[in-house]
């Protein structure tokens, strides 16, 4: 009788035994679940050189190097997909991917998505072909033919601050060069560095020139509706990249340019150079061999 007791007792006893190691560990943090099994980011590959393929396929760009220091900053692995643009945000959406790269954040971008603290400003221009076009942004704006890409913000710009231009839209930056390139559109709407990278690109590059510039806005990281841990996470991250880091991923993709000459630098050595020679032909005429200078 007390063996039939004892018995069922000290399987209890071993059974608890084995729960004890499990009851002791924590459950692991939102972080530590992210760092194991990382995030995947989306962008377009439209947008050189912010984020785009490079000749082996894979994601490069401005945004990327910046993905990859915050990977550095928070110890969560990232992976990159590049789709067309106007895919990127119902991916994230239907949770194919964790992490939009960089978007503006409009109104009616909100009601899909959240959106996290700024990454980067880009500014964006009204391109026009030629250098030096006839075509004023008066007369453009006052009713001229744009091109715009499909969702992205120009095209909320401008039915709110210029209602009167007539907005072609395209999918891609090829089909929108290709409109300005044909004479079928008065100017297109890009940041100059993309434009100048897609232009390079071209069998016969486009002669163009800025007309205006727009606006500059700032680009956002988009996650799933309700997912604030992981905008918490992404926010913390951003925070820990130094100005300096920044201002080092920058410098790799964006080359300061000057225009012009600095003129009044070369009239300044131009006078310098001129004084010092008047100065020596002055001794070289006036001091004969053999001479020498005598206090008076």
């Amino acid at each position: 009788m007390k063996l039939k007791l004892i018995m069922p007792r000290f399987l209890l006893f071993c059974m608890l035994l084995q729960l004890l190691p499990a009851m002791g560990r924590a459950a692991p943090t939102p972080l530590e679940e992210y760092r194991e099994h990382g995030v995947t980011i989306v962008s377009s590959p439209e947008f050189q050189p912010i984020y785009f393929r490079n000749n082996e396929g894979k994601p490069v760009g401005l945004l990327v190097d910046y993905w990859k220091k915050w990977s550095e900053k928070t110890g969560i692995p990232v992976r990159f997909k590049a789709a067309p643009w106007k895919e990127t945000m119902e991916m994230v959406i239907k949770g194919q991917a964790d992490i939009h790269a960089g978007l503006v954040n409009m109104p009616e971008r909100r009601a899909l998505l959240d959106f996290s603290d700024p990454i980067m400003p880009v500014t964006t221009m009204l391109i026009v072909k030629g250098e030096d076009s006839h075509i004023s942004k008066k007369r453009i704006y006052a009713g001229g033919t744009v091109g715009v890409i499909s969702k992205s913000h120009p095209v909320t710009f401008f039915r709110n601050i210029y209602p009167s231009v007539k907005l072609h839209i395209f999918d891609n930056h090829k089909q929108l060069m290709d409109a300005l390139a044909e004479d079928r559109l008065d100017a297109i709407v890009m940041d100059y560095p993309s434009f100048r990278f897609q232009n390079a690109k071209r069998e016969t590059p486009i002669q163009a020139g800025i007309s205006d510039i727009l606006t500059t806005v700032l680009l956002h990281a988009g996650v799933g509706k309700g997912n604030e841990t992981l905008l918490w996470i992404i926010n913390d991250g951003f925070s820990k990249i130094k100005d300096s880091e920044r201002e080092r991923l920058k410098s790799r993709w964006f080359i300061t340019e000057v225009h012009g000459h600095d003129w009044p630098t070369i009239l300044a050595w131009a006078s310098a150079i001129a004084c010092a020679m008047g100065i020596a032909l002055f001794f070289l005429f006036q001091i004969k061999p053999g001479h020498t200078l005598q206090k008076k």
